[in-house]
């Protein structure tokens, strides 16, 4: 339990700064693009940390609250979640499509493709939140 604990609190930290550098990536105006392009790729690095996390707390989560022993495969765990009635269909969906992008930030660095991902960073912050706030532990 108290590993359970210490990833939740974890999970809960790196969604809370994912969401300080959303908010201010908000804010900024578009005249400030030397800042903006820096403060989009911090909000990148965070998303990446993020649903490493994430994810790390849900395998932690299906073993101490659902006896199930999963391969460390993310994917994986997420399907054992998705098995284990803690995300949805579509959450599942939206889980992978995110996981994917976060591949791809983390291999190479493409302006356009940074611009994409991080402008869908917001939904996948939300969908983070939405999980971890219906688990209990």
């Amino acid at each position: 339990m108290e590993k359970l604990e210490k990833r939740y609190n974890v999970v809960l930290k790196t969604l809370k700064t994912l969401k300080k550098s959303l908010d201010t990536l908000e804010n900024l105006a578009s005249d400030e693009e030397k800042f903006y392009k820096g403060l989009r790729d911090s909000v990148i690095q965070r998303f990446e940390y993020s649903i490493d996390n994430f994810w790390k707390f849900l395998k932690i989560y299906l073993q101490e609250k659902h006896q199930v022993v999963t391969s460390g495969s993310p994917r994986t765990i997420l399907r054992d979640s998705l098995n284990a009635n803690i995300i949805t269909d579509e959450e599942f969906e939206e889980l992978v499509e995110c996981l994917r992008d976060r591949n791809l930030t983390s291999h190479t660095y493409n302006e356009p493709l940074a611009a994409e991902i991080a402008s869908k960073v917001t939904d996948y912050y939300e969908l983070m939140e939405k999980i971890i706030a219906k688990i209990e532990i």
